[in-house]
């Protein structure tokens, strides 16, 4: 009971950090609710919408991953606060009408200090074996029925929807958004050291054929372009779509709910 008390202090303290406070009001502002749950062994905050849809025993969840957000204040400095300051998750999923959550990332969200919790779970580890081994705890205790999953994953959190997507049987779609598919690509083409520690979605080759997949990309997008995002969907086994008028985190608010009505149409397993 001790040891639970200060967990809940500690969580309830590192919620008034800086850039999560500003996610919370952003998500209050689209109507979701903020809760945690317990990962392995880290804690996760989850944001869900204040009335969600009944869900039918065959219908998917739709689990919403975030981008990295400010893994660093500078090259060299962590930051204390990676939540991101301008996510583009919250609006999606104000577009979605299916049962959805946001599964926030360790450490994120006012976390930072929670037990486990170290810089290099937010910069070099960030698609760690931990962060992923960790998130699907989560989504294990969130999802105790084993309904189907679609993980929909922004810029870093598309490099962890591949990634999850392999530990979880029950996921039966992948859509990416300018996701980061290729982290040793993506640092080479930055001039960025490696991220030692983390996983590269591409090193298993081909998702499973269970999987559908939809990759997209952002015809203005210099941080993921598309040049590296071909590639590596293809590595993946699927096709990449091009949107115009689109950038790294704007515009793909107008095209959401065209996505989502696209990947609900009858269509094969695979790519799309």
């Amino acid at each position: 009971a001790v040891a639970a008390t200060y967990l809940a202090s500690m969580i309830c303290c590192a919620g008034c950090a800086g850039s999560a406070t500003g996610f919370d009001a952003i998500a209050e502002g689209y109507g979701l609710i903020r809760e945690t749950v317990a990962g392995d062994p880290f804690i996760h905050v989850v944001y869900r919408p204040r009335a969600q849809p009944a869900m039918h025993e065959s219908a998917s969840l739709h689990v919403y991953l975030t981008g990295d957000g400010r893994p660093y204040v500078r090259r060299s400095l962590a930051a204390a606060d990676p939540t991101p300051r301008h996510p583009v998750i919250p609006a999606l999923m104000a577009l979605d009408p299916a049962p959805r959550l946001l599964l926030g990332r360790p450490c994120y969200h006012g976390l930072a200090d929670a037990p486990g919790c170290e810089p290099a779970i937010w910069t070099k580890a960030r698609y760690g074996d931990a962060v992923v081994t960790s998130l699907a705890a989560a989504l294990r205790r969130l999802n105790p029925e084993r309904r189907p999953l679609r993980l929909v994953g922004h810029s870093g959190g598309g490099a962890l929807a591949v990634l999850l997507s392999r530990r979880l049987p029950n996921v039966t779609d992948v859509i990416t958004l300018a996701g980061n598919l290729d982290p040793d690509a993506w640092t080479a083409h930055h001039g960025l050291s490696p991220l030692h520690g983390s996983m590269n979605p591409l090193a298993d080759g081909a998702l499973p054929e269970r999987i559908a997949q939809a990759h997209y990309a952002a015809a203005r997008d210099s941080n993921v372009p598309v040049a590296l995002l071909r590639p590596a969907a293809q590595r993946l086994g699927s096709t990449l779509r091009v949107l115009p008028d689109t950038g790294h985190r704007s515009g793909w608010s107008a095209h959401w709910r065209r996505i989502l009505r696209s990947l609900d149409a009858p269509r094969g397993r695979g790519s799309q």
